[in-house]
């Protein structure tokens, strides 16, 4: 996938990888830093942007953010080229991806973390 945004089957996939807000957040947390995050570390980030000042996070729901990022949202997001997911290291970082996705335009919902 180029970089920008132009035609309507790129937009559709973009937008498909959208409709889930943690899809978004992690484009968004992958956004905020230009070193790979660990697979652990993205879904500590994930469970804390989550849960609500009442809820601890536990091991148990760190692992299973942890297997839904590796088993859906992050081979997603790596088919439609927004992310570089190293499954066999458990690395991922942001893909050269539009620059668009961050502010919102092309009828796209803005990547910012909104639950």
């Amino acid at each position: 996938m180029s970089n920008t945004l132009e035609n309507t089957e790129v937009s559709t996939t973009v937008a498909r990888c959208l409709a889930r807000s943690r899809r978004r957040y992690v484009l968004h947390r992958l956004n905020e830093t230009e070193t790979p995050l660990a697979l652990a570390d993205l879904a500590e980030d994930i469970v804390d942007w989550e849960a609500d000042s009442s809820q601890a996070d536990s091991a148990e729901g760190i692992k299973r953010v942890q297997v839904a990022l590796h088993h859906v949202h992050l081979p997603m997001l790596a088919e439609a080229d927004l992310v570089e997911y190293d499954a066999a290291q458990r690395a991922v970082k942001l893909a050269d991806c539009p620059q668009e996705l961050f502010e919102g335009d092309q009828g796209l919902p803005a990547v910012t973390p909104s639950k």
